[in-house]
Order: structure tokens, then C-alpha cells, then sequence
């Protein structure tokens, strides 16, 4: 009997794909993930597809002409119809002459991508297609690999996506480090200096301190200013923690739940996380993150183990493709939003996988299960000892879920949703039993009893959370509420007062106590705050005029 042979991103693949089964049964609303968990299907499917068949030096050829040929076309009708599509603009000499390039071509625009999204489409075709043309000994057929090379760099570059190009500019030096000495060197300055600016940052603990660096500060602070990455990180991060085990499931969950509890907003804010890994985590939980961290061990891992690495140009080339998405992943994370941008990600590592298949045995076995299995490792472990004792993470991580959805479910009936709410909250105090001072259990246990009006309940809880981790804004909102909604006054200035657009809020909160729940006592709390907050102001005066005469108040 013939043994299977497996590739070394098989077996994570596979957890991974079952990660994502797992997210869509746990996500508030399976509506919003079965896009995503069909794409992310599909994308498997053409992975086992890919790695089986391109085997050989012809056929892996012949698939990378596909892959090739449809970035090159996606590349040309972005970069003519670019200006013929209402983009808003971002780098003012890249925008004029996109606008020019368009003005002298028919306008078709039939497909509005976001240029983010394209850009993260393209820079792993990129990098195969410049190894397809390195691969060429005919000169028209060289020609033609370097005019599609143009072609998708021309793209990149006008997506204005600072990001892509980071990812692009990284796994050049990278590839180039395989065969020129200086481009080690400068790949490992690179590195240190990435390394000092993040600890830079977290130092300062401010997002804008990038401005403060020459140069390099610049480009890194148009990456991860707009919007401010570090909060956006930080309270993704809580959010996780929140929900260590699970997630918050697949598809376009996150902008309800983030906002939700993590700004305590009723609109929808942030559509994702920004950032690859934090995204796989939030939609497909540990267990889909700790494959994702396996799978690209695995690959990195495979350079090590595969012979003729450094003679291997298609190998050389699919990596550097996937380089470049993982890269500009640490910035965005535009595969969930834009299904279709997954594709070159899965057709690369089918690629990388036949090639691996192709060779003979790979050495050092040993290595192929050690080194992802200790990246792995470090990454669950570190996730358990964040959530220690695990009991309480996971009853809390079960409350969270249920809480989700009374809240969102919007199908669910009255009664559905109040048995909901307390299984929810007697899941949440089992959890506080075996851990009283965990952050995130009481910071979200207090936002269910502020939901419910409990304000003198909510209050110790939101204060252990807030003292915790005092900049996180749905646990400052909610305390700040807690104590605004129960009449104490001083202390809802102290913590609200300051906060960003808290006045928008506050005048939208107080008018809708008012106006839509006729809760005259709360609307008169509100806009009494609002006068300490921002004094002398006649509107504020008349409702509070209004709600003095309303509660029978001298």
C-alpha cells in the first residue's frame, strides 16, 4: 500500500479549517459567519488542490501563470479605473496621478475593491510573479514576467497602502538576504530598529510618540496612527481576554461586540482588528490561533528543513509572497473583511507545500514538529496564564457568549432573552467565586448589571476593573454611567470628565432618557453633569429647567 504523504502545513490547515467551524457555532448571529466559514472552505479545498497537483516544475509553473496572470489583471483594471472611482484620497501626489493616468483611459469601473484590500491581494503575487520571470529563458516570455511585475508594483503603489508596502519592502530585503551578505545585515538592522520602536512606544505608552522618530517614525506612524493601533490592540486584546477560549466567532462580529463592550457604544465602530493574528484569535478562537501560529512556524520551519532552498527560485519566490502578507499583517488584517483576499494566501502555501512534497524527504524531522510546536506552546501558554485559573476564564469566556447574545441576537424573544441574561450572570459569579480580582470578569459582569439597571450592583465590580486597567474606555464609560445613572454626581464627573466626545455622548444619552424613555430623574443626572462639564451653557439650563418643573423640583 502507497503511504500518504503529508506536507507540513497539512495537519494545522486542518485544525485550522476546524477552528473555524468551531467560531461559526459559537458567533452571536450564524448569519454573519457563513460567508466566511464557505470561503474559508473553499480556500482549503484549493490548498489540497494546488499542493497535489503542481508537484512537478511544469504544472507548479502552470499554476503560478494563473495566480500570476489574474494579479496582473486585477493590477491593470486598478490602476486605469482608480481615478474613475470616488477613493478618498490619502497621499496627495499618488492621487493626481492616479487621477491623470485615468484621464487619459475609458472609464469601466465595474468592481469597487478597497484599496487595502487589493493591495493585500496583489503583494504575494507580486513575489511569485518576479520568480516566474527570473525563471524565464526566453526573452519574450521575460519580457512579459517583468511587464506583469510592473504592472502589480504600479498597483500596490497607488492603493496607497502603507502597509502593503511595508510587507513588500520587507520580504525583498528578505530574499535578498538569501543570496547578498549586506542584505543580512540590513535585514537585521531593520529588524532591531522595529524592535526599539515598539519598545519605545510601549514605554511612553503613547501611540503619537512615533512622530518623535526621524524618518522611520514617520512611515510607521502613518501605519499604526490612523486609527490609533495601540488602542485599537489594547482593547482587542481585552476583548480576547474576555473570551480566551472561544473567540467572539466568525464573520463580521466584531464591530457590534467591540463597541459594545469595549467602547460602550451603540453604533457600530471598527469593522476588525487591524491586525492578522489578533484577527484569527477573535474569530476563530485559541484553538484557531495556536494553528495559524503552527502553520507559519511550519513554513519558516521548512526553509531549515528543505535542501535546496537556497536553489530553488519557485520556493523562494512563493515564501517571499507569503512574507509580505504576513507582514503587512501585523498592521491590518483585510482578510476577513475581503474573503477574496485569502486566495494568494492559500494558493502560496499550496504551492510552497508541492514544492516540499516534490523534494525528497526533508532533514532534520525532528525540527519539523519542534520548532512550531514550541512557538505553539509559547502562545497557548501564555493565554492560559492570562486567563489562570482556567475554570473561571472558561465559565466567564461561557457567560460572555450568552451575554453577546440577549444583547445582539436581535431574533430572540423577551423571554429567551432574559433566561439568557441570567444563566449569564450565574455563569459570571461562579467565575468571580474562583477568581474575585479578575479584570475582565468583573469589568464585564458589571457592564450586564449596568444593562439592567443595577447600578449599585455594577459599581464595585466596574471600580476593581477600572483601577485595573484605568484607559480602557468601556470599563471607565461604564463606571462613570454606573455612578452618573445612581445620582452620585462628583464621582461620574471625576471619572467622565476628560474623556474623548463624552459630551457628544452624554447630550445624545441625556436626550434619549428624555425624549424616548421618559426617565425624567436620569435625563436630570445627565444634564446636570453636562452643566458641571461644560458650564453657562442656556440649552443645557432649559432642560434642566424643564426636568426641575417635570419632577416637582424648586
Amino acid at each position: 500500500m502507497k503511504r500518504i504523504r503529508l506536507a507540513p502545513f497539512d495537519l494545522s490547515l486542518a485544525v485550522f479549517g476546524a477552528s473555524a467551524w468551531l467560531g461559526l457555532a459559537v458567533v452571536y448571529d450564524r448569519g454573519l459567519g457563513q460567508r466566511t466559514w464557505i470561503a474559508l472552505l473553499g480556500m482549503l479545498i484549493l490548498y489540497g488542490l494546488v499542493s497535489r497537483v503542481a508537484v512537478s516544475d511544469r504544472h507548479w509553473d502552470e499554476f503560478s501563470v494563473l495566480l500570476a496572470g489574474l494579479g496582473a489583471l486585477a493590477a491593470f483594471y486598478f490602476i486605469t479605473q482608480a481615478g474613475h472611482i470616488a477613493y478618498d484620497e490619502k497621499i496627495g501626489a499618488i492621487d493626481r496621478v492616479v487621477k491623470w493616468v485615468s484621464s487619459i483611459l475609458p472609464a469601466f469601473p465595474i468592481w469597487k475593491p478597497v484599496p487595502n484590500s487589493l493591495a493585500t491581494f496583489l503583494e504575494s503575487i507580486l513575489f511569485l510573479t518576479a520568480g516566474l520571470a527570473l525563471l524565464q529563458e526566453r526573452p519574450g516570455r521575460r519580457i512579459l514576467g517583468w511587464a506583469a511585475v510592473g504592472l502589480l508594483s504600479v498597483a500596490i503603489l497607488f492603493s496607497a497602502s502603507r502597509g502593503a508596502w511595508l510587507g513588500v519592502l520587507g520580504a525583498a530585503l528578505l530574499w535578498a538576504a538569501v543570496h547578498w551578505k549586506p542584505a543580512r545585515w540590513l535585514a537585521l538592522l531593520a529588524g532591531l530598529g522595529a524592535l526599539g520602536m515598539v519598545l519605545f512606544v510601549l514605554i511612553r505608552g503613547d501611540i503619537h510618540a512615533l512622530a518623535e522618530i526621524p524618518v522611520a517614525g514617520n512611515l510607521a506612524g502613518a501605519l499604526f496612527i490612523r486609527p490609533d493601533r495601540l488602542q485599537v490592540y489594547s482593547h482587542s486584546l481585552a476583548l480576547l481576554a474576555e473570551q480566551p477560549f472561544s473567540g467572539i466567532g466568525l464573520g463580521n462580529a466584531f464591530s457590534r461586540v467591540y463597541s459594545s463592550y469595549e467602547l460602550l457604544l451603540d453604533v457600530p465602530f471598527l469593522g476588525y482588528s487591524h491586525n492578522l493574528l489578533l484577527e484569527v484569535g477573535l474569530q476563530q478562537g485559541l484553538l484557531g490561533a495556536a494553528a495559524f501560529v503552527w502553520l507559519v512556524a511550519a513554513l519558516y520551519t521548512s526553509l531549515l528543513r528543505y535542501p535546496a532552498f537556497k536553489s530553488d527560485l519557485r520556493f523562494q519566490a512563493a515564501c517571499a509572497g507569503l512574507t509580505a502578507t504576513l507582514l503587512h499583517g501585523l498592521s491590518d488584517a483585510r482578510q476577513y473583511p475581503s474573503l477574496w483576499t485569502w486566495l494568494p494566501f492559500f494558493y502560496l502555501l499550496g504551492l510552497c507545500a508541492a514544492r516540499l512534497l516534490h523534494a525528497r524527504p526533508l532533514s532534520r524531522p525532528r525540527l519539523g514538529w519542534l520548532l512550531p510546536g514550541i512557538a505553539t506552546a509559547v502562545l497557548v501558554g501564555g493565554v492560559l496564564a492570562n486567563s489562570w485559573p482556567p475554570a473561571a476564564a472558561w465559565n466567564a469566556n461561557q457567560a460572555a457568549l450568552l451575554q453577546t447574545r440577549a444583547d445582539l441576537d436581535e431574533t430572540l424573544t423577551p423571554d429567551l432573552r432574559s433566561a439568557m441574561r441570567s444563566e449569564s450572570e450565574g455563569l459570571f459569579q461562579r467565575a468571580l467565586r474562583q477568581d474575585p480580582g479578575s479584570t475582565p470578569i468583573n469589568r464585564r459582569y458589571g457592564l450586564l448589571l449596568l444593562a439592567e439597571s443595577r447600578f449599585s450592583e455594577a459599581i464595585p465590580h466596574l471600580e476593581i476593573a477600572w483601577r485595573a486597567a484605568p484607559n480602557h474606555i468601556g470599563g471607565r464609560k461604564g463606571l462613570g454611567l454606573a455612578y452618573l445613572w445612581s445620582g452620585d454626581l462628583d464621582r461620574a464627573q471625576a471619572v467622565l470628565g476628560g474623556m474623548p466626545e463624552i459630551i457628544e455622548e452624554l447630550q445624545g444619552l441625556a436626550w434619549r432618557e428624555y425624549n424616548d424613555l421618559y426617565h425624567y430623574q436620569t435625563a436630570l443626572y445627565a444634564y446636570r453633569l453636562l452643566d458641571r462639564l461644560v458650564p453657562d451653557q442656556s440649552d443645557t439650563r432649559e432642560m434642566i429647567r424643564i426636568l426641575q418643573n417635570k419632577l416637582g423640583e424648586p
